[in-house]
């Protein structure tokens, strides 16, 4: 199976998941939150998937499943319902708790 396939195939299923845990979200995207804080500790706990698995599962499943552009727009979306503060915070947090997640794993 080519690294397109696989990336593919990996992306499809890392969006569903991320789409299903966020998919209930109100004022605060804890879902969201989630899906990137778990997604960035499997990436570093996986980093040494290489070949097929790696374009699968760390290209494809985890690169859907932890979007900067979900954060983006969750983010953006607060501000403009005027809530920046909580704005700040869920971009500040979700990117501190990623990377947290992430050096605690490696």
């Amino acid at each position: 199976m080519s690294a397109v396939v696989l990336v593919a195939l990996g992306g499809a299923i890392g969006t569903v998941i991320r789409w299903l845990v966020s998919r209930r979200d109100d004022e605060v995207p804890f879902g969201m939150i989630a899906a990137n804080v778990v997604a960035s500790a499997a990436a570093a706990w996986l980093a040494d998937l290489d070949g097929r698995s790696g374009w699968l599962v760390n290209v494809g499943l985890l690169g859907a499943l932890s979007t900067w552009s979900t954060l983006a727009v969750a983010t953006a979306a607060l501000a403009a319902r005027g809530r920046r503060l909580l704005a700040a915070a869920v971009l500040i947090g979700t990117t501190a708790t990623s990377i947290a997640a992430a050096w605690v794993v490696l």
